[in-house]
C-alpha cells in the first residue's frame, strides 16, 4: 500500500504507461463506459498493478487491482481482468476485508493465467503467491508468501515464476501449472510439488559463508533469469552472492548459474537498491549503482553489461 496518496481523484477515462528499463508503450481504456466497472469507480482512487504487475507479452491481457480513496483507506476493493484487443472486462472478484494483504497483480506471459501476489497473512482465495484463471472464477496457491520474484519462460516456453522461498531459503523456479504446490512449513520438502530450487540463498546469521544481502529477480529473456544482489552499509562480503549478478539458465532438469558481475553498489534506501534487468533478447544487462558513494542519497547511475554474441551456445542454449 502507498505510504500516502496525494488526493482522491475520479477516473472518467483511465490512460496508462508500462515503463521497463527496455521500452515506453502506452496503452488506454475508457472503463467509466464500462458497465462492469463503471458502478465501482464511486471512491476509487486509481487502477493499478501495484508497480510490480506485467501484462502478457503481446501486450493484450491486463490484470488490475481498483484501489479505493481515502474514504476506504486506500485499501484494494477489487480486481479485473482486461482484453486490450476486444476491450472486454473478462473478469471480477471483489475483495473481502481479510483479502487485502496484497503486494502486486499482474499476467503470466502468455496470457494463461493471472498472477496474484497475496501475503502469508492473507486469507480466503488469495493466500500467499496465488495463480487465478482470467474469469477470476478458480485460485490455486503456488507458494507461501510473495516475495522478490518474475515471471518468465523456462527451457521449455512453459510459464514460470522465479522467486525467493523463504521456507527453504533458496531461489525458485515455480511452473505455472495446477499440479504446482507450496511449501508451507519451514525447511519443507520439495517432493511432489513440481517446482525446483534454483539458488541456495544462505541466510545463516551464525555461519561464516552465509548471505548478507537481498536479492532481485528478472525474467525478461525467454529460458533464463538474472538474479542481483543488494548489500546495506557496514556489512561485510561473505557469500559468493554479496554484491553480484548471476544468470540462471531455467532448465528444470539440469539448472544452471553463471556468474556475470562484481557490484560496487550500496543501499540505505529502496532507490539505492541494484534492481538488476536483462533485456528480452538477452544481449544487455542493466543495474543500478552509487558506487558506494553518498550512499542513502540515492543518487544513482546506471551501468550496462554487454553479453557476448554466443551467450546463449556459452550457456548451454540454442
Amino acid at each position: 500500500m502507498p505510504r500516502a496518496a496525494p488526493r482522491a481523484m475520479r477516473i472518467p477515462h483511465v490512460p496508462g504507461i508500462l515503463q521497463s528499463a527496455w521500452h515506453v508503450r502506452r496503452f488506454s481504456g475508457d472503463f467509466a463506459q464500462d458497465a462492469v466497472i463503471a458502478p465501482l469507480l464511486t471512491g476509487t482512487y486509481r487502477i493499478t498493478m501495484a508497480d510490480e504487475g506485467e501484462s502478457s507479452l503481446d501486450k493484450r491481457f491486463w490484470a488490475f487491482f481498483l484501489q479505493g480513496d481515502d474514504s476506504r483507506d486506500y485499501q484494494m476493493q477489487a480486481i479485473f481482468t482486461w482484453d486490450r484487443v476486444a476491450d472486454a472486462v473478462l473478469g471480477i472478484y471483489p475483495l473481502g476485508s481479510a483479502e487485502t494483504s496484497l503486494d502486486w497483480v499482474g499476467m503470466s506471459p502468455l496470457g494463461n493465467w493471472v498472477l496474484i501476489g497475496g501475503m502469508d497473512d492473507n486469507a480466503g482465495n488469495l493466500a500467499g503467491l496465488t495463480m487465478a484463471n482470467k474469469q477470476l472464477t478458480q485460485f490455486h496457491r503456488l507458494d507461501y508468501t510473495t516475495s522478490h520474484a518474475d515471471v518468465g519462460l523456462d527451457t521449455d516456453g512453459a510459464e514460470v515464476v522465479v522467486m525467493q522461498n523463504y521456507q527453504t531459503d533458496y531461489v525458485d523456479l515455480i511452473p505455472l501449472s495446477l499440479s504446482t504446490q507450496p511449501i508451507l512449513e519451514a525447511g519443507g520438502s520439495y517432493s511432489g510439488t513440481n517446482r525446483t530450487p534454483l539458488i541456495r540463498l544462505f541466510y545463516d546469521s551464525s555461519s561464516s559463508d552465509g548471505f548478507n544481502g537481498g536479492v532481485h529477480v528478472s525474467c525478461n529473456a525467454p529460458g533464463y533469469c538474472v538474479v542481483s544482489t543488494t548489500m546495506p552499509p557496514d556489512t561485510p562480503e561473505q557469500n559468493w552472492l554479496d554484491r553480484a549478478i548471476v544468470l540462471v539458465r531455467l532448465d528444470r532438469s539440469h539448472p544452471r548459474v553463471f556468474y556475470l558481475a562484481k557490484l560496487y553498489n550500496t543501499t540505505a534506501a529502496y532507490w539505492e537498491e541494484t534492481h538488476g534487468s536483462v533485456s528480452n533478447d538477452g544481449s544487455r544487462v542493466v543495474w543500478a549503482s552509487n558506487w558506494g558513494r553518498n550512499v542513502g542519497q540515492e543518487q544513482m547511475f546506471m551501468l550496462q553489461l554487454a553479453m557476448p554474441a554466443n551467450w546463449r551456445q556459452l550457456t548451454g542454449g540454442q
